[in-house]
């Protein structure tokens, strides 16, 4: 893979995207307690809660600030989406067999429309679902990917199946949210922040992905072969995590 992403974007830029993600960091925000002056950035943790503790004491430390600070939200949203392997497999599922740039937008902006609406009412209160339960159809919509990828593919269609498939995933983004004691505007700006950074996230593994993608399609068996074997992969990997998140292994 990364010797095809060299290809394609040169040594340069992959070594940089490497080094990047490997020392990961997200600047903060202006610290009002201290006189405005940029705090120094924090280095991503094996815990996001981390990043919501930090936003929640700078805001119980503002005097001159009614809004919680936003930009360690769309950090954790960015931690969030990467570090979420059943998120990242819908999408790349997804991606498997959308070649066409219209199509790919549709189902971009299905998706993000979908798993906000759930997300922000989730957030809000307004939708419950027992984690267990979200994140076994979570699971579940990796593996109908995967089916719809062998046996009915079509492209130009598939915005509505991952509308569909979104809100489920949009829940699940929910549950970060939890213990967070954020209430009212601020619950709503907090939950917008979080949903750009998992934009940010996503377009980070698309921009990757997409062009990688166009450079299979160019062989049609090693096309064929990429749809058919990673579908495959797909329903197998979704299965298992069914399986596991239910308590049956």
């Amino acid at each position: 893979l990364q010797k095809n992403l060299i290809t394609i974007y040169g040594k340069g830029k992959i070594d940089r995207v490497i080094s990047t993600f490997s020392e990961y960091r997200f600047p903060l925000y202006d610290d009002p307690v201290s006189g405005g002056g940029a705090s120094p950035a924090a280095p991503v943790t094996s815990s996001p809660k981390e990043l919501v503790k930090t936003a929640n004491r700078h805001r119980d430390q503002s005097t001159n600030s009614k809004s919680a600070p936003l930009t360690p939200f769309i950090s954790l949203g960015i931690h969030h989406i990467l570090i979420g392997s059943d998120h990242i497999a819908f999408l790349l599922g997804i991606l498997l067999i959308v070649r066409n740039l219209k199509n790919l937008i549709w189902v971009v902006t299905s998706f993000t429309l979908a798993h906000s609406i759930t997300l922000l009412l989730a957030a809000l209160g307004l939708l419950s679902l027992p984690a267990g339960i979200t994140e076994s159809l979570i699971a579940l919509t990796i593996v109908w990917i995967g089916v719809e990828n062998l046996f009915f593919p079509h492209p130009g269609g598939r915005w509505r199946i991952t509308f569909l498939l979104g809100l489920i995933h949009g829940v699940g983004f929910a549950y970060t949210f939890e213990a967070t004691g954020i209430a009212g505007w601020d619950l709503i700006l907090a939950t917008v922040s979080f949903n750009l950074g998992v934009e940010i996230g996503q377009m980070l593994i698309l921009v990757l992905v997409y062009p990688l993608l166009l450079l299979i399609s160019k062989s049609t068996r090693l096309d064929h072969g990429t749809v058919r074997y990673g579908s495959w992969f797909l329903i197998l990997l979704g299965t298992y995590w069914f399986l596991q998140r239910t308590g049956i292994l």
